[in-house]
């Protein structure tokens, strides 16, 4: 990584200029600068384009410096979180305005230059206000929050009054502990093979219990859960000699649904035969919205999702940038659980 004086963004119709306030690299983006996963690819897709320059950046909060009409009600002033993911308009999907499903449009810090920078060029139409009593380190967090809210808001009307699980407990299992209690479950559990990540939920108010000490409890869950959501794609479980997808087809009950947020870096080996016996819905993530980052940012401002007690650690500068994907890589050796954050801009 190098640290370049660029020239500011130019921006187009339907663009904001924002000034960076605080970044937080996605464990996404971390593990691809290692080589493995998802972020890989990436990388080796914009060196081959020959322009890895700003390359990866797309959890954070700005300010609105100027703005091209459309501007979607936003200011000069104004504190915005953004998505990640920017629809194209003019596919199939957006046209029949099912733009959650585009497949065809730009990726911010992938496609186009992203916010590890003092300031960035972002369509206005996937950012959304920050409501006051948000500060800018909880809206660094609204992205990963506002995907969170898109993929389990269909499990609501299921959920109300009844059990889920969540496994592992990372900043998005944290965040879907929380989306879940607020969307009506009943009782609400939470598990990690990390204690310190089982301690922050429970702070939280959460159920949480530790792999392998809690494991013969889990296994009196067997079939009670209606819906679980895997957000830790862990190839061996502590104390179960299974991966998470095979703990999640266990816990869920008869007519429950899998979620699976987490992305797992080898091949998913799992036995369908007792989802199939049960009738369980196994689901992929939807894509989120300017809707789920409005909702998202509300969850954030009615206390209905706490954000900064998972936020124990930040650099300041973003010559400091090194250092935050340094600590992100230790976080469990450093026994820390949310985010690493960057403050740009105060």
């Amino acid at each position: 990584m190098r640290l370049d004086e660029i020239a500011i963004p130019v921006i187009g119709a339907g663009e904001a200029l924002l000034q960076v306030l605080r970044l937080q690299p996605s464990i996404t983006e971390v593990v691809g600068l290692g080589g493995s996963g998802l972020g890989a690819g990436q990388i080796a897709q914009a060196s081959a384009a020959g322009n890895p320059l700003q390359l990866f950046g797309h959890e954070f909060s700005g300010r609105v410096i100027a703005v091209k009409a459309p501007s979607y009600g936003l200011g000069i002033g104004d504190r915005v979180g953004s998505l990640g993911r920017i629809p194209c308009g003019q596919c199939r999907e957006c046209r029949g305005r099912r733009a959650r499903y585009c497949s065809s449009g730009e990726m911010l810090g992938i496609t186009r230059p992203g916010c590890f920078a003092e300031m960035v060029a972002v369509p206005t139409k996937v950012l959304a206000r920050i409501p006051d009593n948000v500060s800018d380190e909880e809206a660094a967090t609204l992205q990963p929050l506002a995907s969170m809210t898109a993929s389990l808001r269909g499990l609501a009307p299921a959920i109300r009054g009844g059990g889920v699980a969540v496994l592992g407990l990372g900043l998005m299992g944290l965040l879907a502990v929380q989306v879940l209690a607020a969307y009506g479950a009943a009782r609400v559990i939470g598990v990690s093979s990390r204690r310190q990540a089982v301690e922050a939920c429970r702070e939280l108010g959460i159920e949480a219990h530790h792999l392998p000490t809690d494991a013969s409890l889990l296994r009196r869950l067997d079939s009670c859960c209606q819906a679980v959501i895997d957000c830790s794609g862990m190839a061996q479980l502590p104390g179960l000699a299974r991966n998470t997808a095979g703990l999640a087809a266990d816990l869920a009950r008869p007519g429950g649904t899998i979620v699976q947020v987490a992305l797992y870096t080898e091949p998913l080996l799992l036995d369908t035969a007792p989802l199939k016996r049960k009738c369980v819905t196994y689901q992929l993530p939807q894509f989120s919205t300017r809707s789920d980052l409005s909702m998202a940012a509300s969850m954030v401002s009615s206390g209905q999702v706490r954000v900064k007690p998972l936020l124990t650690r930040a650099v300041h500068g973003l010559d400091q940038l090194p250092l935050a994907f340094e600590m992100t890589l230790a976080k469990s050796s450093e026994k820390l659980v949310g985010p690493i954050q960057v403050e740009v801009s105060g």
